[in-house]
């Protein structure tokens, strides 16, 4: 598991609703860059 797969994984264990955009903002993403890693998590 990467360090951006980790901070997927922190952001959503503080708010499991996130959306992929707000998730894009916290770790420097693309939203279709979090949604494929969010996918592959």
């Amino acid at each position: 598991m990467e360090d951006i797969d980790r901070a997927i994984v922190a952001a959503l264990t503080g708010d499991g609703r996130l959306s992929y955009t707000d998730l894009a903002e916290k770790v420097g993403l693309s939203v279709s860059a979090v949604h494929q890693r969010v996918r592959r998590l």
